[in-house]
């Protein structure tokens, strides 16, 4: 997202800067100012994403990783040439997620200082799965591996929609 503010302006009071790569999240509350479609605009930067729902970062690497709600997570690194680049899945629990309605893969999180990365997903039931991977490096991205899976909560769901499944980090 492009934020072009005419000149003595910025964003919304509230809105929130971050560092999401540096372990030392910045913050800085903002001013106010109207937004409109002269004021923000949109750039596609990459392409060849299926249903992405979410990203995640990793204190410490460059990758931005797109979770898909089919139920793969790929890396999105940044070429020398300043395109993006969609490399091979990091993860593909596909067989074990369910995706009618808002269900999936629906979030990703890495832990901040140790080799684990949680996930929400929508399992074949239909039911609420939040997971613990095993991260591994291999070729330079963060790899979460499947086999390694652990579930830590499952929430029997009624219904095949409003789920909800983000997966955050607390910043303190």
């Amino acid at each position: 997202v492009t934020f072009d503010t005419a000149p003595g302006t910025s964003l919304p009071t509230g809105s929130v800067v971050t560092t999401p790569s540096d372990a030392s999240t910045s913050t800085t509350a903002l001013p106010d100012v109207m937004l409109s479609n002269d004021t923000v605009t949109f750039e596609r930067v990459t392409t060849g994403l299926d249903q992405p729902v979410d990203l995640a970062w990793r204190v410490g690497d460059p990758t931005v990783y797109v979770v898909q709600k089919t139920g793969t997570v790929v890396p999105v690194d940044i070429a020398a040439d300043g395109t993006a680049v969609v490399g091979d899945p990091v993860l593909d629990i596909s067989d074990l997620v369910s995706t009618g309605n808002e269900q999936g893969l629906l979030s990703v999180e890495f832990h901040p200082t140790e080799p684990y990365a949680y996930a929400d997903y929508t399992d074949a039931d239909g039911d609420t799965q939040v997971v613990e991977f095993e991260v591994v490096d291999r070729d330079g991205h963060a790899v979460l591996v499947a086999e390694s899976r652990r579930t830590l909560l499952t929430v029997p769901q009624p219904y095949p929609n409003h789920n909800g499944g983000e997966i955050g980090r607390a910043h303190v």
